[in-house]
């Protein structure tokens, strides 16, 4: 009877410490499909950027861009919009944020627009830009300051 009660005991001890990693396990897999999920947001967001760019190429590419933003007042208005958004709890960011991130870069979403769709059409140019928008948010990210 004494063997049973500590075999009961030892298998309560076990089922127990098995529960617990259960529960560790389970808080690593929501940690990691948040960050998937933020990563998910980006990549959604970059993509339907790229798409939309695309979409205007097809329908008739623009010649330069004239008044409209540069490379740089791009590629800074952008890291900023997706900074705010990542650093919000849903991974968007609202009206209001984006107006205000806007004015502070001095771009409007049109001019963005309008840069997406003049330059939309040159693939290379376009995966540049982007390579620099994600250098970028890696750097702010990991708090590194290197100037490209």
């Amino acid at each position: 009877m004494r063997r049973a009660r500590g075999a009961a005991r030892q298998m309560r001890e076990v089922a127990r410490r098995a529960l617990g990693a259960a529960m560790r396990a389970r808080e690593v897999v929501r940690r990691a499909r948040g960050a998937a999920r933020r990563t998910r947001v980006v990549t959604t967001f970059a993509g339907a950027v790229v798409g939309l760019s695309l979409a205007t190429a097809c329908i008739g590419e623009g010649g330069s861009s004239g008044d409209g933003v540069t490379r740089e007042e791009f590629i800074e208005a952008y890291v900023a919009l997706r900074a705010a958004g990542l650093q919000s709890a849903t991974g968007v960011i609202s009206s209001e944020d984006r107006e205000r991130i806007l004015a502070a870069e001095d771009v409007t979403q049109e001019e963005l627009l309008e840069f997406a769709a003049t330059h939309g059409g040159n693939s290379a140019f376009m995966r540049e830009v982007w390579d620099e928008v994600e250098s970028r948010l890696h750097d702010r990210r990991t708090g590194s300051d290197s100037v490209r």
